[in-house]
């Protein structure tokens, strides 16, 4: 009979704690003797959750690492990706920062939670480092010295002064092939001016404006798509001029 009593006893504690979990959640957190199991708990689920959210295998966007990915980086997509893959330690984020609600969550705070999870992330996994050279490109174009980045990279804000090295060099890769091809394209261009110059000149009384105009916008648009080293004005002009002689 006892154990009816207990099982219906049990069974009205399921059923009310189903209605009210927050007033249970709430006063089950206030009892001292229960608090400390809980919070060593709470402390495995973060544990748990943030080793396995810092593998490689999770593909975050912490772990971006060339100059055009780093440069898409975003706080607020990390933050989004954080919540779902660490809840508990996104929640005590945002209780320490005060964010009760997401109207609270101003761009400092954000600021603010990115930095703490970026910093816990990289000392667990060194290649979640996104957020660090983003920190490092901005001191280096500061002007900072190599000491202070130095001393923010022991801090876990920031890069080492060699690694922000190498990665402003790569950055420098990168725009040096768009300096070139547009240094290509320029020279295109002038090649063709100079070559339209010449058949201007020699295309005079040979065919209409109309004609001249169609041919030009025609030969203007074949020699944009034609590498510069293999044009000679001398023999593209030759070969117009004979075309103009057939009309």
């Amino acid at each position: 009979m006892w154990k009816f009593f207990l099982a219906g006893i049990g069974i009205s504690y399921y059923k009310h704690f189903q209605r009210n979990r927050k007033t249970v959640a709430n006063t089950i957190f206030k009892l001292e003797e229960i608090k400390a199991e809980l919070l060593g708990l709470i402390t495995n689920a973060v544990d748990a959750k943030f080793t396995d959210y810092c593998k490689d295998s999770w593909k975050s966007v912490l772990l971006a690492k060339s100059p055009e990915e780093v440069g898409q980086f975003c706080n607020a997509k990390f933050l989004e990706e954080c919540a779902v893959s660490c809840p508990f330690w996104t929640a005590s984020l945002k209780g320490a920062n005060g964010v009760k609600r997401k109207s609270n969550e101003t761009l400092k705070i954000a600021n603010s939670m990115a930095l703490s999870t970026a910093a816990a992330a990289r000392a667990r996994n060194h290649k979640m480092s996104a957020l660090a050279y983003r920190i490092s490109t901005i001191l280096f174009h500061s002007g900072t010295k190599w000491e202070d980045i130095d001393r923010l990279s022991k801090l876990g804000i920031c890069m080492s002064p060699e690694s922000t090295v190498a990665f402003q060099t790569k950055m420098g890769g990168s725009w040096c092939v768009k300096l070139f091809a547009w240094k290509s394209e320029l020279e295109k261009r002038k090649t063709a001016a100079k070559v339209l110059k010449k058949v201007l000149e020699h295309a005079t009384g040979h065919c209409s404006s109309q004609d001249l105009q169609m041919l030009t916008e025609t030969f203007c648009k074949e020699t944009s798509n034609t590498n510069t080293e293999e044009v000679e004005p001398e023999v593209e002009v030759a070969t117009v001029v004979e075309t103009l002689t057939l009309i």
